[in-house]
């Protein structure tokens, strides 16, 4: 039998890499000119260096492993790494994973900003041990990265992996006090942890820092609020999200939520009934609009709404 007692508060989400990348260069190569007076390489068809006017020599592309001057590689390198974001612009993320590879085969060493756009792609796929892994990379290259930092804290928490992230989002507001992502890392850690008022403090710390931040610091704060039963509090945070993005299911729903715990049933089946509206088939927001109406003594509604979550989630009726 479904108990009413069944909470219906839907957590909100804030998203084995190991082996050597390995390209020979041969596999990359292309007809590359080099300019004989100033040492500057291009691709394409440039026929004069666009500095100094000189007429190009073109460098066989059998020739161009052994060829080609550094900053022709690293030219190559920034033109695979800016493809690679426009494919991650267009959520083709594999395909932006290949492209960063390639412009790590060329130049692994300095290409921190390459490690950690190949890591958002890998985060975006759900792969976050190996994003965790480029993120490394990237670090190792440049510790005082705090873009990177921010990143790895927030896929440590996708692992499970809270204290570490502490840790990162430490770093990162260490290197930039003012960094609202990073605050908003660190609190996402503290959630998790179960420190609570420290996660309010430093959520806060971001909305101070950026005003207009986006609608997930809202919902982590109003998360975090509730677990403190200041529901209240976590109302108008919900409240604060909505106003961002009003099409948020499970935002709706958890609102309804709140709102059947503080006794205002009218206001809490509107909110489930706008959650559902906007997705019918998902459970909880039925589950909690039956409990609704079993506060209010409506039993054959609460009937139909429970009746109607078991046949989305059989298992609710166990």
């Amino acid at each position: 039998m479904l108990s009413r007692k069944r909470d219906t508060f839907i957590r909100i989400d804030g998203d084995n890499f190991k082996q050597r990348i390995t390209m020979p260069l041969d596999s990359l190569t292309v007809d590359i000119k080099t300019c004989p007076r100033c040492g500057k390489s291009f691709t394409g068809e440039s026929v004069f260096c666009i500095s100094c006017g000189t007429r190009l020599v073109t460098v066989p592309s059998e020739q161009n492993a052994m060829n080609v001057t550094s900053q022709g590689i690293q030219d190559q390198a920034d033109r695979f790494y800016k493809e690679g974001l426009s494919l991650s612009e267009l959520r083709q993320y594999s395909e932006a994973i290949a492209t960063y590879d390639k412009a790590i085969a060329l130049n692994s060493n300095n290409n921190y900003e390459v490690w950690n756009a190949r890591a958002d792609a890998l985060y975006n796929l759900g792969r976050y041990t190996d994003a965790a892994f480029s993120l490394e990379k990237a670090i190792a290259i440049k510790p005082d990265y705090a873009e990177a930092w921010k990143n790895l804290a927030h896929t440590q928490n996708k692992l499970g992996l809270h204290e570490e992230s502490k840790t990162s989002s430490g770093k990162a507001i260490a290197i930039n006090p003012n960094y609202p992502d990073a605050w908003v890392a660190f609190g996402s850690a503290l959630h998790y942890l179960g420190q609570s008022d420290d996660a309010i403090t430093a959520f806060d710390k971001a909305v101070a820092l950026k005003p207009d931040y986006d609608a997930i610091v809202w919902g982590l704060r109003a998360m975090t609020l509730h677990s403190l039963g200041r529901n209240t509090e976590a109302l108008e945070s919900y409240d604060k999200l909505i106003a961002i993005n009003p099409n948020h299911n499970i935002v709706w729903a958890n609102r309804g939520s709140i709102l059947n715990s503080l006794g205002r049933y009218t206001e809490a089946l509107e909110s489930y009934e706008k959650s559902i509206a906007i997705d019918p088939n998902l459970a909880e927001p039925w589950v909690g609009r039956g409990n609704v109406f079993m506060n209010l003594s409506q039993y054959p509604e609460a009937l139909t709404s429970l009746d109607k979550a078991i046949a989305i989630n059989p298992d609710l009726a166990m």
